[in-house]
């Protein structure tokens, strides 16, 4: 049991931190991200509706619909993600709220409340990224896990080059992962977890959890 909701937990990580990757790859697509300069087109295949349409108004809605099913890397996404921003993705203080209307990633369900906040400081570009009442639906329904935790962002590397893709992010935090049988387990990352975005996988760190009386690690 301890094995599977460890494995459901850092599922569900992954898959809200995708959302996260989502809306950096299309705000800076779209040219709303704030970077100095932008390349776009780089890893998107989504349709994007900007509400309003121009690029200096906020608070602004931007429409991420995959459609039917939307495939780059490997990876399929499909339904929306509705996310409202206050300001452009990299201006400090910019908070990001994060609606999903029957978005699958590999046909795992997405659901509940994904908020992003940006608390740079001294030109160091970190995020705090919130789920509450997540859910995280296996294929075909079989299983559902609910999911709740809070995780930062640090930029380690690929901050001076125009493309997302070369970027690096050192993660922190903790979170709590319940299955359908009201079984409980707790994660926190005990070393930073390090992903670059071109690999789209965690390549070093370390994360320990606990259920009941049982905890353990797993390291990366």
């Amino acid at each position: 049991t301890a094995v599977k909701l460890s494995a459901a937990s850092s599922l569900s990580q992954s898959l809200y931190d995708d959302v996260f990757n989502q809306i950096n790859v299309e705000a800076e697509n779209n040219n709303i991200a704030g970077r100095l300069s932008t390349e776009n087109g780089t890893l998107g295949c989504a349709t994007i509706t900007l509400s309003p349409a121009d690029l200096t108004t906020f608070p602004k809605i931007m429409t991420i619909d995959y459609g039917a099913g939307c495939t780059i890397a490997n990876i399929t996404r499909k339904g929306k993600l509705t996310v409202t921003l206050n300001g452009r993705l990299r201006t400090p203080g910019t908070t990001l709220s994060v609606a999903f209307d029957n978005y699958y990633v590999n046909e795992y369900k997405l659901e509940g409340t994904f908020t992003i906040t940006n608390n740079t400081a001294n030109n160091v570009l970190s995020f705090t990224t919130q789920t509450t009442n997540g859910k995280l639906t296996y294929p075909a329904g079989i299983a559902f896990y609910t999911h709740s935790g809070s995780h930062t962002y640090t930029q380690i590397g690929g901050s001076n080059t125009p493309t997302y893709i070369d970027d690096s992010w050192s993660v922190s935090g903790s979170g709590i992962t319940t299955s359908s049988s009201n079984e409980r387990l707790s994660l926190t990352i005990k070393t930073p977890l390090i992903k670059n975005v071109a690999c789209g996988a965690i390549i070093s760190g370390v994360q320990e959890f606990t259920y009941n009386s049982l905890s353990g690690s797993l390291d990366f």
